[in-house]
């Protein structure tokens, strides 16, 4: 039987033999490409991600009532920049500057802002709805949060002492 398959492969010209050899690589590696994403398919299932765990010490979440949500939802995906205001639409004050909003994971209409301890005091303040401003978040300009009108001269020294370096770094946590 081996003789019958030699002599069959001896009588195909050089260009059916380039052919059948070009079919049996292309079938070898469509099933070996098939067993990979088989075998790496139940480790790509997405993880859980809860808001919670992006929270760098210090820091707190903030949950807001924003006034423009639709507008924010259309411009923001998962986290952004933004300057926080309180009060009516014609008679704002503006609470914060350059603080990083959050979406929900489990609820995508739902944002939060990451801020300083101290700062959420404040920001508890105010009576909501609030109003949200976004910023560019590549800007060259400080990157720091900065409270304009009622913080205390205080507070910015508290906040410099304990300020070790203008980044902030979010730790995950990983079951793993």
């Amino acid at each position: 039987m081996l003789q019958s398959i030699k002599l069959r492969i001896q009588q195909l010209t050089t260009q059916n033999k380039i052919l059948a050899l070009s079919i049996a690589v292309f079938v070898l590696l469509y099933f070996i490409l098939n067993a990979k994403n088989n075998a790496t398919a139940p480790v790509a299932e997405k993880k859980a991600l809860y808001a919670d765990t992006l929270i760098p010490r210090g820091q707190v979440l903030v949950p807001l009532e924003l006034a423009n949500i639709s507008a924010l939802t259309s411009l923001i995906d998962q986290y952004g920049i933004i300057d926080l205001y309180a009060g009516a639409e014609n008679n704002s004050q503006l609470i914060a500057s350059r603080i990083k909003i959050l979406r929900a994971p489990l609820n995508p209409n739902q944002y939060a802002v990451m801020v300083p301890e101290e700062l959420s005091r404040e920001i508890m303040r105010h009576k909501g709805p609030y109003w949200a401003v976004v910023q560019n978040r590549y800007s060259e300009v400080d990157k720091d949060v900065e409270k304009l009108g009622a913080v205390t001269k205080d507070y910015k020294t508290k906040r410099a002492k304990h300020q070790t370096s203008p980044k902030i770094e979010i730790e995950y946590y990983s079951e793993n």
